[in-house]
């Protein structure tokens, strides 16, 4: 009332004096708003950043699970999957050679009486065996092999093949133990100088093993 009282006393020009915005504090109530929205998106950003670098650790976490995973599977596969033997005097056959050994390396080719269940890697190496031994292994470690390479053996008693057989590569591997034996039950044991041989998609893979069954 006193303010309509002073714009009919004083004229327009005072009432507009009166009515003008207050500049000053719309200034500050706007300030206050962009601080706030600020602080508003800082936060939020904060929150993204610490959910981005939990789900990274969790990335990594599972990264190392499957890692694990993957190793144990490929032990796995050298234990449960053996040679698979083929008919006797059938031959390695079913799969053309077209790329050799490529860079596959064969190392501590041997003879040996037993393997590890572990790995497949033979316990010990020897030539000279009796004709009461349980098993006669060929062993090997091959460097580099890629799964479908085709692996093969034959068995030499005084010149003549009396054993061959072959099996398939199950996985990549750098480092891989493969072997082949034969046993009384199938294979006689004559007592005599031995040939065996390996083979890698129809390569020989050097050297072959001479062995001697005694009596």
């Amino acid at each position: 009332m006193k303010c309509l009282l002073c714009c009919l006393l004083l004229g327009l020009s005072a009432c507009q004096a009166f009515t003008r915005p207050d500049t000053p504090a719309t200034l500050r109530a706007e300030n206050d708003g962009y601080i706030m929205e600020a602080t508003s998106i800082a936060q939020t950003a904060q929150a993204e950043n610490t959910n981005l670098q939990a789900t990274a650790v969790a990335a990594e976490g599972t990264l190392t699970v499957m890692d694990n995973v993957k190793q144990q599977l490929m032990a796995t596969a050298r234990v449960a999957i053996p040679p698979t033997p083929i008919i006797e005097g059938g031959g390695v056959t079913g799969v053309s050679d077209t790329t050799g050994t490529g860079s596959m390396q064969f190392i501590n080719v041997s003879t040996a009486s037993s393997v590890r269940d572990s790995d497949g890697c033979a316990t010990d190496t020897q030539s000279q065996f009796t004709s009461d031994t349980q098993r006669i292994y060929i062993t090997a470690r091959a460097l580099n092999i890629k799964a479908g390479t085709l692996l093969g053996v034959e068995w030499l008693y005084q010149g003549a093949i009396v054993h061959k057989e072959n099996f398939v590569a199950p996985i990549d591997d750098d480092d891989y133990c493969l072997w082949f034996n034969i046993d009384p039950s199938t294979i006689t044991f004559s007592p005599g100088g031995w040939i065996v041989r390996l083979y890698a998609n129809d390569s020989p893979v050097e050297p072959e093993v001479d062995f001697n069954i005694g009596g």
